[in-house]
């Protein structure tokens, strides 16, 4: 009797360890916008010779503050940081009232 319930117990703890490995990474990845949905909302304010500022109530600024700075700087393909201006990111941090920074900008 007592390995069946020894059984149980190491099954049931299986489970929720396996609930718990598949719900945290999933939790963490919602929070990181796509390089895609990155671009899509903030592109026209980082790129081109002057871009406009973002408003604070843009979707824009809606992500940017609602990621951490590490997801957002991971989440900025290498091959597109060339085409990405400094000022205009500190024109977007400006506007988005937001303080994190990525490396090289």
């Amino acid at each position: 009797m007592a390995s069946s319930k020894t059984a149980l117990f190491f099954g049931s703890a299986f489970v929720v360890m396996l609930m718990t490995v598949i719900t945290i990474p999933s939790n963490v990845d919602a929070a990181c916008p796509s390089p895609q949905i990155l671009l899509g909302a903030c592109g026209q304010y980082v790129l081109g010779r002057n871009p406009p500022p973002p408003p604070y109530a843009g979707k824009c600024c809606n992500i940017l503050r609602s990621s951490s700075a590490s997801c957002i700087c991971s989440s900025i393909p290498a091959y597109a940081r060339s085409s990405i201006s400094a000022k205009a990111v500190s024109n977007v941090r400006s506007s988005c009232r937001v303080s994190g920074s990525c490396p090289g900008f």
